[in-house]
């Protein structure tokens, strides 16, 4: 006896029930796959910030003060200028030898000034990855409009066909209490150590924070503990301007000295990236619900936007001997 056989293809209806099924699949899954994305940017960024605390502590243990801020944005790092307030370049540039980039931090050291100032423009176009939050942009160098051609008064002037600079998410802060931060053309050109530095509109005595222009802060001078003081964190952004270098808070490289791009102030709680949003004295990230912070002891710590406004602000006073109620943080 032969047994019948039943070829059975799939209906068109059956067909269009799992495409729709695997559709469903997919969008169920893709929520938890960029979650699980941005969980390992977030812990990226973490971990630069945690790099940074290391380099930051190593500068520390040579130097025996933190990093100091530099004196202009319109000045980058000069190699042959040292560590301390002589120094023009900001904190990122200090910290180049403790992130095992020695050999940037060192470009043009005892050159002539025609080879210090090639060096120089290099130093401004070179990223690091460690500068950038991984949510918000990777390392690149943007746009350099700000200024023209011309990167900073010690270094040679961009290609015309290559006009850019690097940038960063990070910066250094301040203190609690907000001023101007006076960075004319004056400041640039005032290398002399007799200089008289118009600074800012109070004096860098009166500034909270552990690193600021010409700082050179020791340990002793964060009284209220390492673990209880900010140094440093993720900078708010545009993110409309993220590549364009047209934000205020992002014209300017991260290897130069003090300018609002590498510092800001704690008298406001951080707060996410907003796009047609601009500020350039705030700290803020690209993250969903946290903004990192490394503290003056090296750890790593996300600060919720919903953070107490006044206990936050505590958090940038390195001397204020005011206690932090960790519960509203």
């Amino acid at each position: 006896m032969q047994r019948s056989r039943n070829n059975r293809a799939f209906t068109l209806v059956e067909l269009l029930v799992v495409i729709a099924i695997i559709g469903i699949l997919i969008a169920l899954l893709l929520p938890a796959i960029q979650a699980a994305r941005e969980a390992a940017r977030r812990m990226q960024c973490s971990n630069n910030l945690k790099q940074m605390g290391l380099a930051v502590h190593t500068h520390l243990d040579t130097q025996k003060f933190f990093p100091t801020g530099g004196w202009s944005y319109f000045l980058v790092g000069d190699p042959d200028l040292g560590f301390s307030k002589r120094q023009p370049g900001g904190w990122c540039y200090n910290i180049l030898p403790g992130l095992e980039n020695r050999g940037l931090h060192d470009l043009g050291k005892k050159g002539t000034t025609a080879e210090k100032m090639t060096a120089a423009n290099l130093l401004a176009r070179t990223p690091l990855a460690v500068f950038n939050c991984p949510t918000r942009r990777a390392a690149l160098v943007i746009p350099n409009p700000a200024h023209g051609l011309r990167v900073a008064y010690n270094a040679s002037d961009n290609p015309a066909n290559n006009n850019v600079q690097t940038c960063g998410d990070y910066a250094a802060c301040l203190g609690d209490v907000y001023c101007y931060l006076y960075t004319a053309l004056t400041l640039a050109q005032g290398q002399s150590p007799t200089y008289n530095w118009p600074d800012t509109d109070r004096p860098p005595s009166e500034l909270s924070g552990v690193t600021y222009l010409r700082s050179e802060t020791t340990i002793r001078g964060v009284k209220d503990g390492l673990s209880q003081t900010i140094y440093a964190g993720e900078k708010y952004l545009n993110p409309n301007d993220y590549r364009t270098g047209i934000d205020l808070a992002d014209n300017e490289g991260v290897y130069h000295g003090f300018d609002n791009d590498t510092s800001r102030f704690t008298e406001w709680s951080p707060i996410r990236d907003r796009p047609g949003y601009s500020d350039f004295d705030i700290f803020g990230s690209a993250h969903s619900s946290t903004c990192n912070f490394v503290f003056c002891d090296g750890s790593v710590r996300g600060i919720a936007y919903t953070v107490d406004t006044p206990t936050f602000s505590r958090l940038g006073n390195r001397h204020d001997g005011k206690l932090i109620d960790a519960s509203k943080l």
